[in-house]
């Protein structure tokens, strides 16, 4: 009984020991893997996060950067701002947000499924007789619905900018629209493009429901399949009994994870698109033709151009793009150093055209523009454009502080920047905390004349040789205009100043007027022999605006 006993316990002892052993080892194992499993995983999420994000800001740079110097007649003009805006908000926001989560969870299940179709193999080879099947058929379906879908994908997208713009477009003329009572009208096209668009992505969806139907199918005959041959062939299979289970349970976690790896797969080509539509921003639109920055800088003077730069516009012809007529035609002028040179015609004359080829807003197709003795053509647009100060007709300014507007590269101290506001009227009943002011989007919270002085302080801040005025009293009131016609002849003195004017009477004291008309030159002298000239079209314009001032009442609105 002694030995019996003794044996048990030496028995006991023993089977005790080996299973605490053996289960250590596993834990062991399987801890192992796990804390293997995921430091891998968390290395390679870190590092398709890190790619992601800087392909992401690499890519967002190089198309803005184009767009930044795409054509303004070949781009600008003929593309709508919400086709602009929607491939920088929606299609940006798919690139950003979407696609790399969709990349890597297509990456991590494409992996399951190679290794569930392994196993299902090695657990019965004949299991390779019908899988094969079935995956030819799951290609069909997706080749079918692929290409469905993602055109789909991009009509959403094309459907989706006249939504964009057309409700940018009235946010900006909602005064005019209420005004002409034509609200209705305009919710009703609204409407119609929203109802467009949601058709399309309804469509798309549609068709993502119909073959997502299709991939269940396929799941389940697999899990039919791989359950009917093990259970079919229990005990003789190629691979152990074990290795079967496993394959099952893989092959059970198809019909949940197969449907949404196939979407997964459809929504990282849709995103795709996106990319296409960008890259097309970054390679294919129209840009401005400059030349090489460093061969040709190096040969132009730092100080150009002088203070007594003369401009010469020799047989000068120029239009917007290929398909249209041109803006101005075998044009020839010379303005003298200094001079206060003024353009006038009637609407369509090619005054504005004028601004923009001193600007090489649009490249000419004859003749050639001279600054100070150098082409235009040869010098780079920065650094033209960095040159000569315009400014404009409608002001724009920037959403930050009227500091920043006035000087945007922080170039010039406070006491300079105040200098140049009392020159321009601007510093009257104001202290010098109104530089900080912030200004908001186009500078709506300030009046309109305010704008144009601060484009004026703007110009006589730079001290540039040449001015360019595109009827920059347009938006003040008279006593402005003429403080503004002052300013002309004393701040801008020492300046070449080129003033494009709709209304004659602010050209008057210039030392010379060009008329011009169907973008050809009619006549140019000095305004006093203009309108001595009985036979003068700048003469019948001034008559024409005393008239058009005889018919207006007189007084205050």
């Amino acid at each position: 009984s002694t030995n019996t006993t003794t044996h048990t316990t030496t028995h006991t002892t023993t089977n005790t020991l080996t299973p605490n052993n053996e289960s250590q080892l596993w834990l062991t194992m399987y801890g192992s893997f796990a804390g293997g499993s995921l430091l891998l995983y968390l290395f390679s999420s870190g590092i398709f996060v890190y790619c992601a994000i800087n392909a992401s800001r690499h890519f967002h740079h190089e198309v803005l950067t184009t767009l930044l110097k795409a054509s303004v007649p070949k781009f600008f003009d003929v593309t709508p701002i919400g086709r602009v805006l929607n491939r920088f908000a929606r299609d940006v926001d798919q690139i950003d947000q979407l696609l790399p989560d969709y990349g890597i969870q297509l990456l991590q299940n494409t992996a399951f499924f190679i290794a569930s179709a392994i196993l299902c193999a090695v657990s019965n080879v004949y299991l390779i007789y019908v899988l094969v099947p079935l995956a030819a058929l799951f290609i069909a379906f997706a080749y079918v619905s692929r290409f469905t879908i993602r055109e789909l994908k991009r009509l959403e997208g094309i459907s989706r900018s006249p939504v964009l713009s057309g409700f940018s477009e009235a946010l900006s003329g909602v005064t005019t629209i209420r005004s002409a009572g034509a609200t209705p009208r305009f919710l009703q096209v609204h409407r119609s493009r929203i109802d467009v668009n949601c058709g399309v992505y309804r469509t798309m969806w549609e068709c993502g429901c119909w073959f997502g139907i299709h991939v269940d199918f396929l799941g389940a005959l697999v899990v039919f399949v791989v359950s009917f041959f093990a259970v079919w062939n229990v005990g003789s299979s190629t691979a152990g009994n074990g290795l079967v289970g496993v394959a099952l349970t893989f092959a059970l976690q198809f019909t949940s994870l197969l449907q949404w790896t196939v979407r997964v797969f459809i929504e990282t080509e849709n995103c795709m698109t996106s990319v296409e539509r960008l890259n097309f921003y970054a390679e294919r639109i129209p840009r401005e033709n400059d030349v090489d920055v460093e061969n040709k800088t190096s040969v132009i003077a730092p100080d150009w151009p002088s203070k007594k730069s003369a401009i010469v516009i020799n047989n000068y012809s120029m239009r917007y793009r290929a398909n249209l007529d041109y803006a101005l035609q075998n044009l020839t002028l010379h303005i003298r150093p200094q001079e206060k040179f003024g353009i006038c015609g009637r609407t369509g004359a090619g005054k504005s055209s004028l601004i923009s080829a001193l600007l090489r807003l649009c490249e000419s197709g004859e003749g050639s523009i001279a600054i100070d003795g150098i082409d235009i053509k040869q010098v780079p647009l920065p650094l033209l454009r960095s040159k000569i100060s315009l400014i404009p007709q409608h002001p724009f300014l920037f959403a930050t502080t009227v500091r920043g507007n006035l000087d945007p590269f922080e170039e010039y101290g406070d006491d300079t920047i105040w200098s140049t506001l009392e020159r321009v009227g601007l510093a009257t009943h104001r202290d010098r905390s109104w530089l900080g002011l912030k200004v908001t989007e186009r500078g709506e919270n300030l009046s309109a004349g305010t704008r144009q002085l601060i484009c004026v302080g703007r110009a006589l801040l730079r001290q540039s040789s040449i001015i360019l005025m595109d009827e920059a009293s347009a938006n003040v009131d008279s006593a402005t205009d003429a403080m503004l016609q002052q300013m002309m002849r004393t701040c801008f003195a020492e300046a070449t100043v080129v003033v494009v004017a709709h209304r004659v009477n602010t050209i008057l004291d210039c030392d010379r007027i060009a008329v011009l008309s169907g973008g050809r030159l009619v006549e140019c002298d000095t305004p006093g022999n203009l309108l001595a000239d009985k036979d003068s079209e700048f003469k019948k314009l001034v008559e024409q605006m005393r008239k058009d001032q005889q018919r207006t009442p007189s007084g205050d609105d």
